[in-house]
């Protein structure tokens, strides 16, 4: 019988690994109705935590990035200085203003003063300037003595109320940080958050690593204390069931946690081939044909289903057999599956992750790899033979990348290229991209719309069939710079 401290452990090592795989795990999985039964019925909310730093080399040593790709709107919004905030500058000297203006702009927006003022882009130097009534300059003065910067940073912190980073505010911060930790949240979200509050609170923001330290030890002191009240409130069948998972089992060289802590393959080109055979698998059992354009079609594998069966002079080509009998052996599940898809009973991104994270010895996954590889094979030998199939897959394949051409027309600042990367900037501008062509191809319908409609009024005989070779991705008659109308006085 383990001690308490020992199942307390095992409880924490265990649902860390389940929480982590539980995709790649079958809802009807022993592991996954512990997770459920643990999360769902005992109502306990879990804060899953790493003793590893999750701050990336960059976060870490660089904590404040600086703008480079920014709206005029976004500068003016961050970078204006106040009729106060004037008065305060001018007190310095002259060729010491715009770094003050710089650092002073600088802890309130990061809660930090810049390291690298010579780092921050001309446009907005070059705004502080003009706010300041200075010359444009393409470099900022720093101050040669560390004295005189110490003095710099006195003075904006007592005219701005910023306090330092002590153990007062350090205590003050743990504590919200132990409630936050109970709602949970992870600890790359507490992070932010911590931020928010410390600039909330008008606090200097410490080095990245000082509070990444402190979310991490707060994240793990709250982590054990509900894994403590997790153990009180199991039963004792979940608790033999948890210890059980780490007992190697007779005749098993490992036990099953040991597999669960095993990543799925990496994403070599055969796994990637494999995974596609599961698809096309789906595919044929909703009555679906796909019909890719395959690269490199000479170095596809084909298979053949009988080894023994002599193909001629398709044998060097038909070197492999696929497995039949696992086939047959799932068809009922796999037949399941393509009707939970087909009633919308399960959503398609569960069986997609549970094809996917599949385990390689798991029957059902290798069931649709192999059905996959027939399919595939004959496919492909429709493909050499079949020219009509041919230009059909071409024409799709044109109609695609006609449709890539449009919002590449579109984006045409920064030769079409994300300069940031930020993901919340790229995903706005990625969102913004997607409604301008969506926009275009609205007005092309509806436009194309009433030009036939306008002929057919007039006797012509527009038929449905040309129709329906007309492409709506039309976009040589939009002006991607637009139209400028300057008025002279």
């Amino acid at each position: 019988m383990h001690s308490y401290r020992s199942r307390n452990r095992n409880l924490a090592l265990v649902i860390d690994v389940i929480s982590k795989n539980k995709t790649r795990l079958s809802r009807n999985s022993n592991y996954c109705q512990f997770l459920e039964e643990i999360c769902t019925n005992q109502r306990v909310t879990l804060t899953m935590i790493t003793s590893e730093g999750f701050l990336n080399q960059r976060q870490r040593y660089q904590s404040i990035k600086l703008p480079q790709d920014f709206s005029d709107e976004e500068m003016a919004r961050d970078w204006t200085l106040s009729d106060a905030d004037k008065k305060e500058i001018s007190k310095y000297r002259k060729n010491s203003r715009i770094f003050i203006a710089i650092q002073l702009s600088a802890l309130r927006l990061y809660g930090r003063f810049l390291a690298e003022v010579n780092g921050l882009s001309p446009r907005i130097v070059n705004y502080l300037n003009n706010q300041l009534g200075l010359p444009p300059s393409l470099t900022v003065a720093t101050p040669e003595r560390e004295a005189t910067f110490s003095e710099y940073r006195k003075n904006i912190l007592n005219y701005l109320g910023f306090s330092k980073y002590d153990d007062e505010a350090q205590a003050r911060l743990q504590k919200w940080l132990e409630q936050q930790a109970l709602q949970a949240n992870l600890p790359d979200e507490l992070f932010l958050r911590a931020e928010r509050y410390l600039l909330a609170e008008r606090v200097v923001l410490p080095g990245a690593s000082v509070l990444e330290r402190l979310v991490i030890s707060v994240c793990a002191e709250t982590h054990e204390q509900l894994f403590e009240v997790l153990c009180d409130r199991l039963t004792p069948e979940l608790r033999t069931a948890i210890d059980n998972l780490l007992v190697v089992q007779s005749g098993d060289q490992r036990s099953l946690f040991y597999l669960l802590k095993e990543y799925p393959p990496s994403a070599s080109i055969s796994s990637i081939q494999s995974y596609l055979e599961r698809y096309r698998t789906l595919c044929y059992l909703l009555g679906y044909y796909f019909m890719p354009r395959i690269r490199d079609l000479k170095d596809q594998q084909l298979y053949k289903v009988d080894r023994n069966v002599n193909h001629g002079i398709f044998n060097p080509l038909l070197n492999k057999t696929a497995d039949i009998d696992i086939v047959e052996e799932q068809w009922e599940a796999m037949i399941h599956v393509a009707q939970s898809l087909k009633e919308r009973t399960t959503p398609a991104h569960v069986i997609v992750q549970r094809l996917t994270n599949s385990f390689p010895a798991d029957r059902l996954s290798m069931a649709f790899t192999n059905l996959g590889r027939i399919i595939k094979t004959e496919y492909i030998l429709r493909y050499i033979t079949d020219k009509p199939l041919r230009q059909t897959v071409q024409l799709q394949l044109n109609k695609g990348e006609y449709r890539h051409k449009l919002p590449r027309w579109v984006f045409f600042a920064n030769q079409g290229e994300f300069t940031t990367g930020d993901y919340e900037e790229i995903m706005n501008k990625t969102s913004c991209l997607s409604l301008v062509s969506n926009a275009i191809l609205y007005w092309n319908t509806s436009r194309i719309s009433d030009i036939v409609e306008g002929l057919r009024n007039q006797g012509e005989i527009v038929d449905d069939e040309t129709l329906a070779h007309i492409s709506l991705l039309t976009y040589k008659h939009v002006l991607p710079n637009g139209t400028y109308f300057i008025e002279e006085e």
